[in-house]
């Protein structure tokens, strides 16, 4: 009798745990095709809703706790969610009446993985359903961009939310959770389709710890060029965003904080502390510089910076004792000096090197006293390498600050004002992949103001190519100027 009660209790336990446990099928062959979506019960767009629940069907088994994460209802219903599973099926229940006359928007986003491979949903799911007699159809679509080098992770966007606030009330993203939420896909595309009319501010947020709150020590925050007003039929296109989800990139760093010199800006520490880790250093840590040695297809201008971490020398001295050499003629090539501050020094040729030049740069400071004695060899590539992006702008009144990136080398750039109607060549480019930055430098200080998420104050707007133009020497390619939507003011 006591063996067939334990074995009773036993059979009661591994019941007990199948069951408690979401375990994936056994057999068949490796799964790499993302969970869709057979049904939706009540269908999308219905209208005078009464009901407490969403029935949600998919073509296999998902990953439960991953459809918690991902799921997004706008404006947030009274009250907690219940889930009720079975099978491929999900029972979304509401435990408080929703507000009548309100369109609600349910979204599943990319995180949204199957659970016998783990593979993630490429686009967010979306659709709506109203307790009013109308389906609210206010359409607002745009881009996140970042700075991000090399290929772009899958996961780069997974826990960034579009957050979309009514302006009737005072609004801080640390403490108020959006009103409408949606995610971006893989490319960092956002569309809401299913917005009342009115007046409302949006923020991207990354937010990692998925409150849909913003948290200044862990998140980041991105600030569009005004408000926004919504009306059914007048769609709103190019609410473009600018991020940084890598605090250590240089050119992120740099380019929030460029002059109309070409040069890094102070103003905060953390910008040029990441900046500065980005250089190369001697053995001592005393002197940081953006070159490399044995580096190929350096510009002809020869941008070079250099930082002194503990600088007691003089800045004639320093000057004096920087020489560039072109190791064909053996002749010294005369530099321009700029000092950004008081550790670092700006370096440039004073015209154009000979395309083919190999060129030493030598770093000599042991007459006084100092141990940094320190070489790089660097080669400007031929005239056949060479290539030209010709950037046209269109906009008649604006000054726009152009700024042309080397996707190979961070380090490499360019920046120019454009005002007016005009074109500008950027020539003698070493081919590579560029991409184009400019913005509308409304305050002429030459410098993208990101704006401020609270007390708000827009952003600049701008322009960003997010995809790479790859250059191939003796190429000419053209870029046209096109900032990001006019939005009205706060």
């Amino acid at each position: 009798m006591k063996y067939s009660l334990l074995a009773i209790f036993v059979l009661f336990l591994l019941i007990f745990n199948s069951c408690a446990n979401q375990l994936p099928p056994s057999g068949g062959d490796d799964d790499r095709i993302p969970p869709k979506v057979i049904s939706v019960n009540p269908l999308p767009n219905t209208v005078n809703y009464s009901g407490n629940n969403i029935e949600i069907e998919f073509d296999e088994y998902v990953d439960r706790r991953s459809f918690r994460e991902s799921l997004f209802i706008s404006p947030k219903p009274k009250g907690e969610l219940e889930f009720s599973w079975s099978g491929k099926s999900v029972e979304i229940i509401f435990s408080d009446n929703l507000e009548k006359n309100r369109t609600y928007v349910i979204s599943i986003g990319t995180g949204l993985k199957d659970l016998r491979g783990g593979n993630a949903i490429q686009q967010p799911i979306v659709f709506a359903i109203s307790t009013g007699s109308k389906i609210d159809n206010g359409k607002v679509s745009g881009t996140v961009y970042d700075f991000s080098t090399g290929d772009y992770p899958s996961d780069r966007f997974k826990n960034l939310i579009i957050g979309v606030y009514s302006k009737n009330r005072l609004i801080n993203p640390e403490k108020d959770i959006p009103d409408f939420i949606t995610q971006v896909n893989q490319d960092g595309l956002f569309t809401f389709n299913n917005l009342p009319e009115g007046e409302f501010r949006m923020f991207a947020i990354n937010d990692n710890d998925r409150n849909f709150l913003f948290d200044k020590n862990i998140d980041d925050i991105s600030v569009l060029a005004g408000d926004i007003l919504i009306k059914d039929t007048l769609p709103v296109s190019n609410v473009d965003f600018l991020m940084s989800f890598t605090q250590s990139y240089f050119a992120q760093n740099l380019y929030s904080f460029i002059s109309s010199d070409r040069v890094p800006l102070g103003g905060t520490q953390a910008p040029f502390q990441s900046f500065r880790n980005q250089l190369t250093k001697d053995s001592l840590g005393l002197l940081y510089t953006t070159l490399k040695n044995n580096e190929i297809d350096f510009p002809p201008e020869l941008p070079s910076y250099f930082y002194f971490y503990s600088n007691n020398l003089p800045k004639l001295y320093i000057t004096e004792n920087i020489k560039y050499t072109d190791t064909n003629t053996k002749k010294n090539i005369p530099l321009s000096y700029k000092w950004v501050n008081d550790s670092l020094l700006q370096i440039s040729a004073m015209k154009n090197v000979n395309p083919g030049s190999v060129i030493k740069v030598t770093v000599d400071f042991r007459g006084e006293g100092k141990q940094i004695n320190s070489e790089f060899l660097i080669s400007v590539p031929d005239s056949r390498k060479m290539s030209k992006i010709e950037v046209k702008n269109e906009y008649d009144s604006l000054d726009n600050m152009c700024v042309i990136l080397n996707k190979n080398n961070i380090n490499h750039f360019k920046a120019e004002n454009i005002k007016g109607i005009r074109n500008y060549l950027f020539d003698n480019l070493p081919q590579s992949e560029y991409r184009i930055f400019s913005f509308e430098d409304i305050n002429l200080n030459g410098i993208f103001d990101r704006g401020s998420y609270y007390p708000f104050i827009p952003s600049e707007r701008f322009y960003f190519t997010g995809k790479p133009i790859n250059t191939k020497g003796g190429w000419t390619g053209e870029v046209y100027i096109k900032l990001s939507a006019v939005l009205s003011n706060p």
